[in-house]
Order: structure tokens, then sequence, then C-alpha cells
């Protein structure tokens, strides 16, 4: 009889957990109002949402021709940046969580030229590297890394590409509309009534 109540019990508890962590990621988060790292100006009538993968040799073109196009509309628009690592890019998933850390000290853009800039010339050391070549306090960077306590966020924003229909990256959303990244400068000035 008490084996029974234990085991029960057991199953009761690793029901309740697993029902808290589930609702608990998943409850909070929304595409418009994610605490994403905005790249502009929060307040611009012209948001850009960028699904991206940092081993992705598309995602590194499209990010230069982001920076362009930045430099060209700075305050008047946004970039939020979203992670998309895919299965078959091995250290993705782990760029995307480093570039977090690199979030929690205030330099996630800095952070991700680096790695865009680095595709054929990382592994799991370079990240720390990068981290002191950005000025991160690096010690932190090493501890916030291994804790694996930025993963939710990663796969939050896998979740939401994925309900957002995101078949691959780079995927580029103007104020809610998938475009192309190759016509992104057009659709911007059209935006803007350019």
């Amino acid at each position: 009889m008490n084996k029974k109540i234990v085991i029960i019990s057991a199953i009761i508890v690793i029901f309740v957990i697993f029902a808290v962590f589930y609702f608990d990621t998943r409850s909070d988060y929304q595409f418009q109002n994610s605490p994403r790292p905005i790249w502009g100006n929060p307040a611009a009538t012209v948001k850009i949402v960028v699904f991206s993968d940092f081993q992705c040799p598309f995602c590194a073109q499209a990010h230069e021709e982001l920076k362009k196009i930045f430099t060209k509309y700075s305050d008047k628009i946004s970039v939020e940046f979203k992670h998309y690592p895919l299965p078959s890019h091995f250290l993705a998933f782990q760029e995307a969580e480093a570039s977090e850390c690199a979030n929690d000290q205030g330099r996630f853009w800095e952070y991700a030229d680096l790695l865009f800039s680095n595709q054929n010339n990382i592994n799991s050391a370079r990240l720390s590297e990068i981290a002191g070549e950005v000025g991160l306090d690096t010690g932190k960077f090493g501890s916030c890394l291994d804790s694996g306590v930025n993963k939710i966020i990663v796969s939050q924003d896998i979740e939401q590409g994925n309900q957002e229909n995101v078949k691959g990256t780079p995927t580029f959303f103007l104020n809610n509309k998938e475009v192309s990244w190759t016509n992104l400068d057009a659709k911007i000035a059209e935006e803007l009534g350019l």
C-alpha cells in the first residue's frame, strides 16, 4: 500500500513539474512583444524580425546586407533578432546560447557580428575568445554558457519560428509580413513611402 502511494505521489510530482515548466515557458512568449535584442529605434513604424542561424552562410550574407540597410534607415527601423539554429549545423544552438550570454552584458550585436564573420573558424573554445574580443566579462560569460540558462530563449525562438511557418534561414518579417532579404531595402522604402 505504501509503495503505491509513493509511486502515485512521484508520478503526480513529475506531472506537476512538467506542467509548470511547459506552461511557464509558453504562456508569456509573444511574437510582437518578446524580449529580444533590438537594433535601431524600438518605436519605429517599420519593424523587421529576422530568424537566423549563426552557421548559415546565407544568414551571414543577409546580416551584412542588413548592416547596410540599417546605416541607411537607422532611426526609421527596428530590427529584432530571433534564433532558428538548423539541426544540420552542429554548433548553431550553442552559438545562439552564447549570443544570449553576450546579450546579458549588452553586447549581442557586436558578438553576432563576430560569429557571422568567423563562420569558417568556429568551435566551442572560440565562443569564449570572441567574448573577450567584444569586451565581455569572460568569467560571467563562461558561467552563463556553462549553466545553459539561455537554452529556453533559443528554444522559444525556434518554437515561434515554427508557429510562423519558418522553413529555413534567414527568414525576414517586415511589419509581420514575410519578405525576402534580397529585396528588403525596396520593401522598407515602400513601407516608409519613399
